[in-house]
């Protein structure tokens, strides 16, 4: 009970069959003769990292059937070129397609029953293997991006029987850490798994579908959380594909002829009538419009059928023989990048040929033969010896053969000449590996230069400390302490090509700590002066875009200064510790904006006159000043001056001779007044955005001992969202991001907010999930319900009637903050005091729904999460 049948009953199984050939990326339609059993050999393939990817890079899926009697794979390729037939495998083997070696194409892949080996056949050359051994007989091979690193990880389901129950396991080797992790599924009843990425967070989930009761049981891989639904029944095919373009996988079976989606944007059902009873489903985007196609293959005459999903056209091919295994897609998600059809990934058998890489000139060369890559083709590759920071995307406009070797002649290429759709936001937080001094122009300096002048810089824990004093002791003006500091740095970009930039930021963020201390000798004359203590280099930071590679450049200064004019002696100190996140960000809906995050607390030591007269005023400060660039490959964005300065300053004032009269204030000053014109040019819309920052003054935080604190933000703007279900139409209004994009007011054919899918009962659970991205301390969330007049009067329709709001630190495990019941339709904005320490998820979840025009929703124009981190 409980183990899967032999693998040979699996093969003629009409359910099992697209299952077990299922694959991870994409496959397409061309005209090519029915495969025979003659070998040819496979010619070079272009390479991509796409949802559907496919053999030849044209974002469609290809024709492609496995040959169990002789081992052989049978590709009729979109993109016209000619068609490839390896022999991989052998007989009683299961075909398996994914990109398991991260170069972007597909791989022919074969997992072995008997001994449980996966055998992954090199793509870009189509020679060498990869070897794996993950898995024992009777398990079921899956695979999937579980880890959302854009590369197929080995996972087998494992349902055994121990103790008169069944038990479910899935097992996976994480492709981005090489961790073995083991997903405790539960008691089983013959489930199977089908591999989708069902919340659309572009990593595959743990999805299983049981045949007794049609249930698919979901638990998402990035929280854990396990959602239930029936959907199906006995004798049904489950498989998975994203049939409405929210990029998201719908729930879908095949049963005698009929289709059957639920589709996640709505929460609908729809039924086609496409095939007959006994053909064999293979999932794909046949026609490359993010849709997925209904599409069969009739194991007696090896032909396929596909149905279009976007029109009514259809297509009928005839691909393979009786006793082959058709090879399909099913939707794990859309991956960080897809690349355009000229791109060109270096796989690893190439670049094991490359016998030389020139940045300066943009000249590679590779072992005759070991290449075929033509004007207008544009290269990227991973890290290399030759090539220790990948290779940028670089176009080829001369091939030429020389002494043996192939030599290609490139210039740099744009992002949008490489890649059709990105999506990456990352951060790091610094260590003392990745700090180095360096001289004014930014030259590393040794060790033994590293005490310039009257300062001492040096790398202390995981940040720099800096004690300075300045100027020289014969000065009236001495200014004497230490700077620490710690840095961290983000990176997110967010595009395709039909929407332009959706999204850009840079930042570099700076945790410090002064100590000041200013001492006045006499003096009439005015003071000035400033000195740099110090100037560290972040080392590079790649990044990669899927295989394109992005290099960001930061660093941060530290100057020192006083200015004013006194006429006492005296001296007086502040202590200061604050923390800045400064750099930019571009979103579609709200243009270029200026990241300026700060919070900070500080203690003050008050001057003692003794009864003397004083007069004249003194400043004196301690600056970190950030600074980034970066370039891919050639410089896209730069900050050549100071782009802002986290001061820690200090400011005496004494105005009332003979009867002193002191002021203090101390605090974070950011000067924003230089007038400084930041130019980005991401190639995504070749022209360059300007971004002038406007001429202003240092702003001057005026505190009176003050002792900690820091300003509450709303959270939920930059929070990741994710709902238990949504109804996706952009025209009118309605769509997901539309719960956080700083709009209170719902607005028809604008921003009317989110709704989740129709039910038609009240009694329905919906939720919002919001990431804040780290732990932060909480105090309210304020909700705004809609109030535009779509169908008259909408106001405070589609609020929750019984919810609550729980926060979470994991997302697994959630504390309760906030009950209502019975809740009335608001008129306005509804504010729900919370007193939460530490929480990075905030969950928004409803219960009983309510009535808007004749169906159960729950709608909002917008949420606010407000508090500190």
């Amino acid at each position: 009970m409980g183990t899967p049948p032999p693998w040979r009953e699996h093969m003629q199984s009409a359910v099992w069959r697209p299952i077990l050939m299922a694959s991870l990326f994409a496959t397409s339609v061309a005209c090519e003769p029915p495969p025979t059993d003659t070998t040819s050999p496979e010619p070079q393939q272009p390479a991509s990292t796409n949802a559907e990817l496919g053999f030849d890079n044209d974002n469609r899926t290809d024709l492609t059937v496995w040959r169990p009697s002789n081992a052989q794979w049978f590709t009729i390729f979109s993109s016209g070129i000619a068609p490839g037939h390896p022999l991989h495998g052998q007989n009683g083997d299961v075909p398996v397609a994914g990109d398991f070696d991260g170069d972007g194409i597909m791989d022919r892949t074969v997992w072995r029953p008997s001994t449980g080996y996966w055998y992954v056949l090199g793509s870009a050359s189509g020679t060498g293997t990869l070897s794996q051994q993950w898995g024992t007989r009777g398990d079921v091979p899956i695979s999937g991006d579980f880890d959302g690193d854009a590369k197929s990880d080995f996972a087998v389901w494992r349902s055994i029987d121990t103790t008169g129950a069944a038990y479910g396991q899935v097992f996976v080797i994480m492709s981005s850490t090489g961790e073995r992790k083991i997903f405790n599924y539960g008691p089983s009843n013959g489930e199977i798994p089908v591999s989708g990425d069902y919340d659309g967070d572009g990593k595959t989930d743990y999805a299983l579908w049981r045949p007794s009761d049609g249930t698919w049981n979901i638990i998402s891989s990035a929280t854990g959380i396990r959602t239930t639904t029936q959907f199906g029944q006995n004798g049904d095919t489950p498989l998975s594909g994203d049939f409405d373009g929210d990029s998201k996988s719908d729930l879908a079976v095949f049963r005698s002829g009929t289709f059957h989606i639920l589709r996640s944007s709505s929460g609908t059902t729809t039924s086609v009538a496409w095939g007959s009873a006994g053909d064999v489903v293979v999932p794909g985007d046949f026609d490359g419009d993010d849709l997925y196609d209904y599409a069969v293959w009739k194991p007696s005459n090896g032909t396929w059928y596909i149905k279009y999903s976007s029109n009514i056209a259809s297509t009928t091919r005839q691909w393979g023989l009786q006793g082959d295994i058709p090879v399909g897609e099913p939707f794990i998600g859309r991956p960080r990048a897809r690349l355009t059809p000229n791109a060109r990934v270096l796989g690893s058998q190439v670049r094991e040929q490359m016998q030389s890489y020139d940045p300066a000139s943009g000249t590679l060369s590779f072992t005759s033969g070991a290449t075929n890559y033509q004007v207008g083709n544009i290269i990227v590759s991973e890290p290399t010896a030759l090539a220790p920071y990948g290779i940028p995307p670089l176009k080829v406009v001369s091939k030429s053969e020389v002494g043996g070797r192939t030599v290609y002649q490139t210039t740099p290429s744009s992002l949008d000449e490489v890649l059709d759709e990105a999506e990456i936001d990352v951060s790091r937080d610094l260590t003392a590996a990745d700090l180095e001094e360096t001289d004014e122009n930014g030259n590393p300096l040794p060790a033994s230069m590293t005490t310039m002048g009257a300062k001492l810089c040096k790398i202390d824990g995981l940040g720099i400390k800096c004690e300075y004093s300045v100027p020289d002791a014969n000065s009236p003006v001495k200014l004497t302490g230490s700077l620490e500091f710690k840095a961290k740095q983000q990176f997110a970009l967010k595009f395709r090509k039909v929407f332009r930039i959706k999204e850009f930021k840079v930042a570099v963020g700076v945790d410090e700590k002064a100590r000041l201390a200013l001492e006045y000798k006499y003096s009439q004359d005015l003071f000035k002066f400033e000195t740099t203590i110090g100037q560290w280099r972040i080392k590079r930071w790649i990044i990669f875009i899927g295989p394109v590679p992005v290099t960001i450049e930061m660093y941060i200064k530290f100057k020192v200064g006083a200015e004013g004019k006194v006429s006492l002696v005296t001296e007086y100190s502040v202590t200061q510790t604050a923390g800045v996140l400064y750099g930019y960000r571009y979103t579609h809906d709200r243009g270029w904006e200026t990241i300026n995050e700060k919070n900070f607390d500080l203690a003050i030591k008050e001057p003692s006159t003794n009864g003397l007269t004083v007069s004249g005023e003194a400043k004196a400060y301690v600056a970190a000043v950030p600074g980034v660039g970066i370039y891919a490959p050639a410089k896209i964005v730069g900050a050549e001056s100071d782009i802002g300065s986290l001061r820690a300053y200090a400011k005496l004032k004494a105005q009332v001779p003979g009867n002193p009269l002191w002021t203090i204030t101390a605090g974070l000053e950011f000067c924003s007044g230089l007038n400084l014109t930041l130019k980005l040019n991401l190639g995504i819309i070749k022209r360059d955005f300007e971004f002038k920052i406007a001429q202003g003054s240092c702003a001057e935080l005026e505190l009176w001992k003050k002792q900690g604190g820091s300003t509450e933000t709303n959270l939920a703007r930059s929070a990741a969202v994710t709902a238990s279900s949504t109804t996706y139409n952009p025209s009118a209004g309605w769509i997901l991001t539309n719960i956080n994009d700083g709009k209170r007011d719902s607005v028809l054919y604008d921003s009317l907010g989110w709704t989740s899918a129709y039910s038609s009962v009240p009694n329905k659970t919906e939720w919002l999930v919001f990431d804040l991205g780290s732990s932060a301390t909480l105090t309210k969330v304020d909700l705004y319900p809609r109030n535009d007049a779509t169908y008259g009067s909408l106001v405070g329709d589609g609020f929750p009637v019984d919810f609550t709001i729980d926060v979470s630190n994991d997302g697994a495990t959630w504390q309760t903050v906030v009950v209502r019941t019975g809740f009335l339709n608001p008129s306005g904005m509804q504010s729900f005091a919370v007193s939460v320490p530490s929480a990075r998820y905030v969950r928004l979840q409803a219960t009983r729904l309510d009535d808007v025009t004749g169906g159960y929703y729950m709608q909002l124009a917008e949420v606010e999460i407000y508090g500190r981190k």
